[in-house]
């Protein structure tokens, strides 16, 4: 025989153990219950979560569209010149340094054998020997770095040419924003979406309630029965078949979690059509991405930067050369 208050003690255990093992389901709901501000009965879910969803995707695209074009605003305003857009100006920039590039290559080549000839036969004065030996090198390392700006300067305009043309275009906004507005989430859509998914969420929380409630059950009829017993005990028999049925519900709880996962996850899917579309078809038929639009404006102005940093380099080289 065991002692009632041990025999309690151990169902006890048993019945907090099935509340814990649905905790986890609960918890996931109240958050999303909360986050999203639906109400307390189940017929509302689905209006409601479609509505805040409706509600969080047009703000996202107001938000996306107003920064893309505060974005194509201060670029065509920065970088564009009179009577040239923005990237015609790069191109230019970019032409103008890539023959800035071959000349200063060129010119140190002259500059090289000018030296070498100088020293070899001896026409330098002290004093043009010592000047070239000291700018020389810098020179030699500004042109590696040039070089490296020039492959990075190709690299750039590769990846981010196609945000390039649509910042500084005001057509080719128009066409990527009008793109990103056909795209807007309707209602029914998420209303379609969400109501299988929430359909099972709440059959999983029916259950999970049953669950609760037969451990509750359960727990108050032992308790009673036990009791009733006085200083008798409980039979270890009696003991191990009622722990056998808290049990049974513990690994129906535990069997739930991988679904609960599932569907709590589908859950989280709709819930992200707040912020789509998150990329449209860009007027060259490649895919731009909305939010990689500030990032391609400080790559224009590392793009920008670059270039005026090999026209320095082409100058240094010109004027190390010039007799």
């Amino acid at each position: 025989m065991i002692a009632v208050d041990d025999a309690l003690a151990i169902v006890h255990e048993k019945e907090n153990a099935i509340r814990i093992a649905c905790f986890e389901f609960d918890q996931a709901l109240k958050e999303m219950q909360q986050d999203l501000g639906l109400p307390t009965s189940e017929d509302g879910w689905v209006p409601s979560f479609a509505s805040r969803i409706t509600f969080l995707n047009k703000e996202y695209r107001r938000r996306m569209k107003n920064d893309i074009q505060a974005l194509s605003t201060r670029l065509r305003q920065t970088y564009g010149q009179s009577g040239i857009g923005a990237m015609p100006a790069l191109l230019d920039q970019i032409n103008a340094a890539a023959t800035c590039q071959a000349e200063a290559e060129r010119m140190m080549i002259q500059l090289e054998s000018v030296y070498n000839a100088g020293v070899r036969e001896k026409t330098f004065s002290v004093e043009d020997r010592v000047l070239l030996r000291r700018v020389m090198p810098r020179l030699q390392h500004e042109l590696r770095e040039c070089k490296e700006d020039g492959t990075k300067l190709q690299s750039i305009v590769n990846q981010w040419g196609t945000y390039f043309h649509v910042l500084s275009s005001e057509q080719q906004l128009s066409q990527v924003l009008e793109t990103f507005h056909l795209g807007k989430l309707t209602k029914g859509v998420v209303e379609e979406k969400a109501t299988p998914i929430f359909a099972r969420i709440f059959a999983m929380r029916r259950e999970r309630n049953d669950m609760i409630f037969q451990s509750s059950r359960l727990g108050l009829e032992h308790e009673t029965a036990w009791l009733a017993h006085g200083n008798r005990g409980v039979r270890e028999r009696e003991l191990r078949r009622a722990v056998r049925q808290y049990e049974d519900i513990i690994a129906r709880a535990r069997a739930q979690h991988a679904a609960q996962t599932d569907v709590l996850s589908q859950a989280e899917e709709v819930a992200l059509l707040a912020s789509t579309p998150q990329s449209v078809e860009g007027p060259d038929g490649a895919i731009v991405f909305l939010d990689q639009f500030r990032e391609a404006y400080q790559q224009f102005k590392i793009a920008s930067t670059t270039c005026t940093s090999m026209h320095n380099v082409g100058r240094s080289c010109f004027w190390a050369a010039t007799p």
